[in-house]
């Protein structure tokens, strides 16, 4: 049964996309691939949504501790990726967690059987109307997200924070379809290896921040790296913003569907934030729309300049007056170093 055709169950239109098809309802058949926190997540909005659904994992359901008493609290079993790949064609949709290769041999073997293969953050953004700021990029995504949170949070805007952190997208929705409260804007840290699972996604805002090699043992070279990264920018809002780096070589050069917001601290862009001898400026043509001295932030290094002009720009696509976003970005706390994705 081809999962595009599936109508979703009525209790879950209260936070479906109407304008996207739906993946699952009670009669579909389901399959989660990995039993991490966004695996976990994606399987209980299935069996919320209706569907008869499975988790497969590398551990049996005894190795896998808190995970697997929630999953058997809530009846759902878990397969060894043995047992699964013996059963893969009779899904009718797999939704793959991020740590998990789209190549895997499960994932590719069901598609190659006409099962419809998808991510967590697909499944996510299908079940959820809110409006997505997305952060991705080598390095800083953690820093960008939760500046950007905590700047919205500052201002009065409400906003989920999460994603490839903290809490999974399908989290939210799960949350939304059992009655939770709406929040204005969803930020999400969102990795290549998400990005690489991504159909319909599409954000109101979206930023990259930055590309180095990283992860080539599982996209192979920069170019397909770049490439799957660049996929935040896909099916964008053309009336939202992408923000890029334009002190990156490779990010510079990208094209976007909706109006680029560049940040820099080597020259001032024509539209955007760029920062000079520890000045920071949010600029649009000739016009300074807000500005800050860095000295007067929580945050320090100068990797953190160009996070905060970024957190700002993504603000800014949710309404933020860019001085008040400078200004309430004082207050961030720094972050402890993690790895790029």
């Amino acid at each position: 049964m081809p999962a595009d055709s599936i109508q979703p169950a009525n209790a879950a239109t209260s936070c479906a996309r109407s304008n996207e098809p739906a993946l699952a309802d009670g009669s579909t058949k389901a399959l989660v691939l990995g039993a991490g926190l966004s695996g976990l997540a994606a399987a209980k909005l299935l069996a919320a949504l209706g569907a008869n659904v499975s988790v497969a994992d590398r551990k049996c359901h005894d190795d896998l501790g808190k995970v697997g008493e929630e999953l058997r609290s809530d009846d759902i079993p878990v397969l060894t990726e043995d047992e699964a790949l013996k059963i893969a064609s009779k899904f009718d949709l797999i939704v793959a967690s991020p740590g998990v290769s789209f190549n895997h041999p499960l994932a590719a073997f069901a598609r190659k059987s006409g099962v419809k293969v998808v991510g967590e953050l697909e499944l996510g953004y299908r079940c959820c109307d809110v409006p997505v700021l997305g952060v991705t990029g080598t390095n800083g995504k953690t820093s960008v997200t939760s500046i950007t949170g905590h700047v919205l949070s500052k201002l009065g805007i409400d906003a989920f924070v999460g994603g490839n952190i903290g809490s999974p997208f399908s989290g939210l929705a799960l949350d939304l379809l059992n009655g939770g409260k709406r929040p204005d804007f969803a930020v999400l840290e969102i990795s290549s290896f998400q990005l690489e699972t991504v159909e319909r996604f599409g954000a109101l805002a979206a930023a990259l921040l930055n590309l180095t090699p990283d992860h080539l043992d599982r996209h192979a070279t920069l170019e397909s790296y770049l490439e799957i990264k660049t996929r935040i920018f896909s099916r964008m809002d053309p009336k939202g913003r992408a923000v890029l780096n334009l002190g990156d070589e490779m990010v510079k050069e990208i094209m976007a569907p909706a109006p680029i917001h560049g940040f820099s601290t080597s020259a001032r862009p024509a539209r955007g934030a760029w920062a000079k001898n520890g000045i920071i400026e949010i600029v649009d043509g000739g016009e300074v729309l807000g500005e800050a001295d860095f000295a007067d932030f929580r945050l320090e290094g100068l990797h953190n300049q160009d996070n905060v002009m970024a957190a700002a720009l993504l603000a800014g696509a949710a309404g933020a007056d860019p001085q008040k976003a400078l200004d309430a970005a004082k207050g961030a706390p720094g972050l402890p170093w993690r790895r790029g994705g």
